[in-house]
């Protein structure tokens, strides 16, 4: 028994196991190699199907409205601006604007971009985003123009289109203003129940922005840096945003009503 060597388990030799072992070592080596190999192309594959911000915009963009068939509305807008892509439409906006890129203007003068804005409650910051435009572009003359314009029709119809009362509100709206604004040209192209507006005026209005008060306004400041614009009305101040017109406090607590007010 001295004179030969111990069998290994189920009679193998030491040879036949170090064989084993060595089998075993490479297959794992193979097994290791190919996992490594799968994920490699996948996660290739993962980052070409990733489309850059500017596509998944415009695959977004494309579908935010259907004026087709007299149905202006569809899930689009929603899907658009809900929680989880809130906004693709926003973000590429900004982007552009940061960079310094005057395509922001194919989509913050674009009557269907307005009116996605609308449908998802956010006018106010349309508002900011114009006016962030307007100080980071170098806009021409026609640019002014067009930024005024969409500034302007905000403004004054932010009542109306907070909660249009139709899907074609804001598209009737459009229509409303001169034959040669970019927001007209826009809403002409459109399908849907238009009403003609036979003598309309075909110049801009002093309007620039209308806000919802509980009574009359008695009295109107601005503030020093021109950033707020304070509201005396009934017993009450109301203390608004100058640039998107949001409501940003409310002063109560006067026993009557306040004649003035001053910063």
């Amino acid at each position: 028994q001295h004179g030969h060597a111990q069998a290994g388990p189920r009679g193998q030799s030491p040879q036949q196991m170090q064989e084993l072992r060595q089998k075993k070592s490479q297959g794992e080596d193979e097994k290791q190699n190919t996992l490594q190999d799968d994920h490699g192309p996948k996660q290739e594959q993962r980052e070409e199907q990733t489309p850059d911000a500017e596509l998944e915009q415009q695959t977004l963009y494309t579908n935010v409205y259907d004026t087709t068939e007299n149905t202006c509305m569809t899930q689009g807008v929603r899907l658009a601006f809900s929680p989880g892509f809130e906004s693709a439409l926003e973000r590429v906006v900004a982007d552009l604007v940061r960079k310094g890129d005057s395509r922001a203007l194919d989509h913050l003068t674009s009557i269907k971009y307005v009116a996605a804005k609308a449908s998802a409650g956010g006018l106010h910051e349309l508002l900011r985003e114009l006016a962030d435009a307007g100080y980071a572009l170098d806009l021409q003359e026609d640019a002014q123009k067009a930024v005024e314009c969409v500034r302007r029709f905000v403004g004054k119809n932010l009542s109306v289109m907070h909660e249009p009362p139709t899907p074609s509100a804001v598209f009737q709206l459009a229509l409303q203003e001169p034959d040669d604004t970019v927001l007209c040209r826009g809403a002409a192209k459109e399908q849907f129940d238009a009403v003609e507006w036979l003598n309309k005026p075909q110049a801009l209005g002093p309007l620039v922005m209308s806000l919802d008060l509980d009574s009359t306004a008695r009295g109107v400041a601005m503030s020093p840096d021109g950033k707020l614009l304070a509201c005396a009305s009934g017993e009450n101040v109301t203390v608004f945003d100058r640039v998107t017109g949001e409501l940003k406090c409310t002063l109560k607590g006067h026993s009557k009503a306040v004649s003035s007010v001053a910063w």
